[in-house]
């Protein structure tokens, strides 16, 4: 019996560490999309271009489910704190409500909790329900993303809210499940650094 050992090339440094230079970073994926809304005097039109918004100034994107309690905690208190008030009169922030789980919930949900005037969680600001034809795109190549916008946001869990710069660039992320006046001020300080550039 002979046994023969022979070199092969490749990859064989189990457990050596790479330095990767600190300075490579990979550059942020610009993400816009369009999206059908509830079609409410409150949702500016039938659809949202998230590109056009961006032109007038950023926007805190939330992810809501119409049986998601931390949404409606959430959408409560950014009314009754007076958020909402104060940053759609000063046109610093604009908020856009979108259903994050359309694939097993429907826009009739959503607009019985949150497009209902009568609901204690009525949203007076503009509600996006995405579809199974909306698609994100990559705003530097005009490439479709992926199948669902939520897909191109890595499928955030609900309640999440994305700052989202005029650049389209996702520079803030809060997943907190109930209201947190912290992560407000975390917002306000983003909008004040940028006011201040």
């Amino acid at each position: 019996m002979m046994i023969l050992f022979i070199p092969t090339s490749g990859c064989l440094g189990w457990g050596q560490d790479i330095d990767v230079p600190s300075d490579i970073q990979e550059e942020p994926t610009r993400i816009v999309f369009d999206s059908p809304t509830l079609d409410r005097s409150e949702d500016l039109g039938a659809v949202i271009k998230l590109d056009e918004q961006l032109s007038a100034s950023p926007v805190l994107l939330f992810w809501v489910s119409p049986h998601c309690g931390g949404c409606h905690n959430w959408t409560q208190n950014i009314i009754d704190e007076g958020h909402y008030n104060r940053w759609n009169d000063s046109n610093e922030l604009q908020l856009l409500t979108i259903h994050r789980y359309i694939e097993f919930e429907d826009s009739e949900s959503m607009m019985e909790v949150y497009g209902n005037n009568s609901s204690s969680e009525y949203t007076p600001w503009p509600i996006l329900v995405p579809n199974a034809d909306s698609r994100a795109i990559d705003l530097d190549s005009g490439m479709i993303l992926s199948e669902s916008i939520s897909e191109a946001f890595d499928n955030p869990p609900t309640p999440s809210l994305f700052y989202i710069n005029q650049q389209a660039e996702v520079v803030w992320k809060a997943e907190s499940y109930y209201y947190d006046e912290l992560e407000i001020e975390e917002i306000d300080n983003i909008l004040e650094q940028q006011m201040e550039s």
